[in-house]
């Protein structure tokens, strides 16, 4: 029996849509990379005081959180998983004191690093949970998922050590560039990890109907 035309149209659509996605990620890492530039290049903070010995990065701290507390919601609005989104944080948080160590000058670490790992690492978590279906939305989560969990294992981590730095910033000197950078790039790689599964799992569903049809 030949395969049917419904089949066929859904499997194409599927694939178009995850390699159009592919391409947007990969775009996204390409311009983020143009900014990474030219942070190092015009490496500044732009931060204030909270307390005698505290203060607050703009860049290293306040938008990450912004934008995690932002992903988080969504995450919790469309109803994925909230146990997939904790063992995401935990494997992020572990990332986080691996990679990040402590220098006289704060935490020092390879924030490209870090995201590629936490950004891979969340897309196959949210995908471990029924690979098989619905992959769209585990798309959508592992995008929402690790941008949070980027911007909060990060932001906890130089939470911990904050008190062992006198006159210290959150999200500043080492993690300035390094907490935004992270914020920006894990989503991606998530993103790019979601679409390359998707493209696997919609194939293997495609040729897996096209047996049972023969």
């Amino acid at each position: 029996m030949a395969i049917g035309k419904e089949i066929v149209q859904r499997y194409i659509r599927n694939m178009t849509l995850a390699l159009a996605i592919l391409v947007f990620a990969a775009v996204g890492l390409y311009l983020v990379g143009l900014y990474w530039d030219y942070a190092i290049a015009h490496n500044s903070m732009f931060s204030f005081r909270v307390a005698d010995n505290v203060g607050v990065d703009l860049y290293g701290a306040i938008i990450p959180l912004v934008a995690g507390a932002c992903s988080a919601a969504l995450f919790v609005f469309f109803k994925f998983s909230s146990t997939r989104f904790a063992v995401c944080f935990v494997v992020s948080l572990a990332f986080a004191f691996f990679i990040f160590q402590v220098t006289k000058e704060g935490l020092m670490g390879r924030p490209l690093v870090f995201a590629l790992l936490s950004g891979l690492a969340t897309a196959l978590i949210i995908f471990l949970s029924r690979p098989l279906a619905e992959t769209k939305g585990k798309s959508l989560a592992s995008l929402l998922a690790s941008l949070s969990c980027a911007a909060f294992s990060l932001l906890l981590l130089d939470l911990v050590y904050t008190p062992f730095f006198y006159g210290s910033t959150i999200g500043g000197y080492g993690l300035t560039d390094g907490v935004l950078i992270s914020t920006m790039y894990a989503p991606l790689w998530a993103t790019i990890a979601a679409s390359i599964i998707t493209l696997l799992v919609q194939t293997f569903v495609f040729l897996k109907n096209y047996a049972l049809r023969k």
